[in-house]
């Protein structure tokens, strides 16, 4: 409080003159329950969660490092530092994993991974193949190979290996999976029967399971060149020779 004097007659822009200063200071019971879940056992504050052990070590250590000198303006509010270690931390729940847990995880794993191979297979069928190639675009007309007959599901055969179990009871190594899809060019000189073939073989590889072996050939009798275009198609180098062109792989890729 400052006790303030005019000297003389009062003035507009009068100069007080201070006397005297009373100094005074109020303490607000600032505490550590302030700071969080802190409890107050005799003169000590204990803290009931790990957040806050880890605030009373931060303050006490800064008190105890600079003297006080950083945190003068809490003690100043009424907090105290008694000690520079955390005191006994309460009711803190822990966690802890029971060896019988783990293995159980671990058991429940296993019999889904296991499960998962000896589950059997989804079949791939010939309607689903079909679905694959009907909307293949004609390199030459507006239209789908479906709409030109060029394919049909007639001309699609599907082995799973999956779906029969009897072969798998026999000798010798199994039949592999495959699927080999027939086609029809719309003109016996088609030009652009090996780019209707390349990108039925394409399109089949891209979107069959890799189990699967694709064989695309020409319907037997309908092309002049059949047996060059079916040769082509089965020369595995030179379909991945073709795919490197740019220019040839952006014709497919549109058609497809």
């Amino acid at each position: 409080y400052l006790i303030i004097m005019n000297q003389g007659k009062a003035k507009e822009n009068a100069n007080p003159t201070i006397l005297s200063v009373l100094k005074e200071r109020s303490h607000v019971g600032f505490d550590w329950s302030e700071l969080g879940t802190f409890e107050k056992r005799e003169d000590e504050w204990i803290p009931t969660s790990a957040e806050d052990v880890a605030i009373f070590k931060a303050l006490t250590d800064a008190a105890n490092a600079t003297r006080g000198r950083n945190v003068n303006l809490l003690e100043n509010a009424g907090m105290t530092f008694s000690s520079s270690s955390p005191p006994k931390q309460r009711n803190v729940p822990r966690f802890k994993f029971s060896p019988s847990t783990s293995s159980d995880a671990t058991s429940s794993t296993n019999d889904a991974q296991s499960t998962a191979e000896t589950s059997p297979r989804d079949k791939i069928t010939s309607e689903e193949i079909f679905d694959i190639i009907r909307t293949i675009q004609d390199p030459e007309h507006p239209n789908t190979l479906e709409e030109l007959g060029v394919v049909s599901l007639a001309q699609v055969q599907v082995f799973d290996q999956s779906e029969s179990s009897s072969d798998t009871m026999n000798e010798g190594p199994p039949k592999p999976s495959s699927v080999a899809v027939r086609f029809t060019p719309t003109i016996p000189h088609c030009s652009m029967a090996t780019l209707i073939g390349l990108s039925l073989t394409v399109k089949l590889k891209r979107s069959v399971p890799p189990r699967f072996k694709v064989d695309v050939r020409i319907e037997p009798g309908t092309h002049a060149s059949e047996k060059s275009v079916n040769k082509q198609l089965q020369d595995k180098e030179r379909i991945c020779a073709a795919l490197e062109n740019k220019a040839l792989l952006g014709v497919v890729n549109k058609c497809i």
